[in-house]
């Protein structure tokens, strides 16, 4: 009998677990859901909405625009939530006029936003605060017996039953650093993301 070069009896085959996990159906990102458009200030900012609309961890992200014809400075914005694991977390995230920053870190929740080290140019600038892309993991994803990589383990994701390409993050130590990003493929708050990984 011949067998292929791969599964020949003599030949060694790995054995790998591969698990899909259902995170939810992320919503589309948006820019001021958890704070809407206000002038800059060094000043605690009323949250609007403390969860993504998904009720799914999401990083956070800092929109700002000008106002007056000349850009404001030094605009550090301090988010301060909890994780999916209820543990109080906490990111900086600097403004940059006309654009997004985007924050790195997944809150379940947002409980304080704090704008600080702003210096206006004249007029002050506009700024929003909203829920972006990365979609952050449960724990339960670090329940591997051997180390688990971004790079290695998560390979892939599904979103709405269709293979979407996907980006992620992965942290030994913060889950809030665990992420997926698979809104190439555009979320809407019904397709169910479902991420692949091994173990």
């Amino acid at each position: 009998m011949r067998y292929p070069r791969s599964v020949k009896p003599r030949n060694t085959l790995d054995v790998v677990n591969v698990y899909a996990l259902e995170i939810g159906a992320p919503a589309l990102a948006d820019t001021d859901y958890c704070v809407v458009d206000r002038a800059m200030s060094r000043v605690t900012m009323t949250i609007a909405h403390a969860t993504a609309a998904d009720g799914l961890a999401h990083n956070v992200t800092v929109t700002a625009a000008q106002a007056g014809g000349q850009d404001d400075t030094g605009l550090v914005v301090t988010v301060t939530g909890t994780n999916v694991d209820g543990t109080i977390i906490s990111e900086s995230i600097t403004a940059v006029i006309g654009n997004t920053a985007v924050g790195a870190k997944a809150f379940q929740t947002v409980t304080a936003v704090v704008m600080s080290t702003w210096v206006a140019g004249g007029t002050a600038d506009r700024v929003e605060i909203g829920f972006g892309n990365l979609i952050g993991l449960p724990s339960s994803i670090r329940d591997n017996p051997g180390p688990m990589t971004a790079a290695g383990n998560i390979f892939g994701s599904w979103l709405g039953g269709a293979p979407a390409n996907t980006a992620a993050t992965w942290d030994a130590d913060e889950i809030e650093k665990c992420t997926v990003n698979a809104s190439s493929s555009t979320y809407n708050g019904a397709k169910l993301l479902t991420v692949l990984f091994r173990r």
